[in-house]
């Protein structure tokens, strides 16, 4: 979920104070499903998750929100199982979903 969140005081000098509020963008653990807000606009981001531990891809939201179109019948036995990277990498891989890795989300 895309949010305005307040940006922290820079300690320099140089600030101009003219960026006030910074666009959040939401990307969710591949493992537990946390959701993580960062100030950036990206497919995917590589962390270390604080709530579950595992490291992995978290997807941005609306990536996570296309797997749920992939057609049950298309889906292998252990997709519930499998961590929503790996979801969507054998989504793409058999053509179920099309997934741009450039350009505008």
């Amino acid at each position: 979920m895309t949010e305005a969140t307040r940006a922290p005081e820079p300690t320099d000098s140089s600030y101009s104070g003219s960026y006030e509020y910074l666009v959040t963008d939401s990307y969710v653990c591949p493992h537990c499903g946390r959701v993580e807000e960062r100030p950036y606009r990206v497919r995917l981001i590589i962390l270390t998750c604080p709530e579950c531990g595992e490291n992995g891809r978290f997807l941005h939201e609306s990536l996570v929100d296309r797997l749920d179109t992939v057609p049950e019948p298309q889906r292998p036995e252990e997709w519930t199982e499998m961590p929503l990277d790996e979801r969507l990498q054998y989504a793409v891989r058999e053509g179920l979903l099309d997934v741009s890795f450039t350009g505008p989300i």
